[in-house]
């Protein structure tokens, strides 16, 4: 009886959508709410994950139709509406990222790797070999992307190195401290 009420009762996220649009099935869906929890990272990051799927992370665009900026055009190629798929997918600067990630990871893992949309908002669900560290490294690199927005700042993939390098060192004191430190190193050795 309580199952059939929550089914009438539950109303899914206006986000959900998006998410069913990148190639998610309803069943699957569920991967992509849980997946920001499942990577250890600092809180910040974790919310700036859920924020992203819940399509509620601010924007040029979102802040100007709130009347908090006074323009709504991409800061990176100053050409276009800066939403979140031009902030992470469709702006010159942020393909050219991409493509430079893609080339790290593959010298890095040995691992072809080519990133789908749905890859770089939602993260990787497909059984690989690095998918933790990978979805850990996407993680970090769109927060790069959206720090570099926010500052009005240069996209920089070696700025991108810089914090990926930062907060691996401190997921790596934590991991000493836990006595974790050989499962630290066996999900992130290939990218450290």
């Amino acid at each position: 009886m309580y199952n059939l009420l929550l089914k009438k009762a539950f109303v899914p996220p206006t986000s959900e959508s998006k998410i069913l649009k990148h190639g998610f099935t309803p069943e699957t869906v569920q991967k992509v709410y849980e997946l920001p929890f499942l990577i250890k990272c600092d809180i910040n990051i974790t919310m700036f994950q859920y924020k992203i799927i819940h399509n509620i992370l601010a924007t040029k665009m979102s802040l100007y139709r709130a009347k908090m900026s006074d323009n709504d055009v991409c800061l990176q190629c100053l050409a276009e509406t800066h939403s979140l798929d031009r902030m992470f997918l469709r702006c010159s600067s942020v393909i050219a990222f991409w493509k430079t990630f893609q080339n790290w990871w593959t010298n890095k893992t040995t691992q072809q790797l080519v990133l789908s949309n749905s890859m770089i908002l939602y993260g990787v669900f497909s059984k690989t070999e690095h998918r933790y560290s990978l979805n850990y490294a996407l993680l970090i690199a769109k927060f790069s992307i959206y720090c570099s927005c926010l500052h009005d700042e240069k996209l920089s993939f070696d700025s991108f190195l810089i914090l990926l390098k930062q907060k691996l060192k401190i997921q790596k004191e934590i991991a000493f401290k836990n006595n974790a430190l050989t499962a630290f190193h066996e999900s992130f050795q290939h990218i450290i």
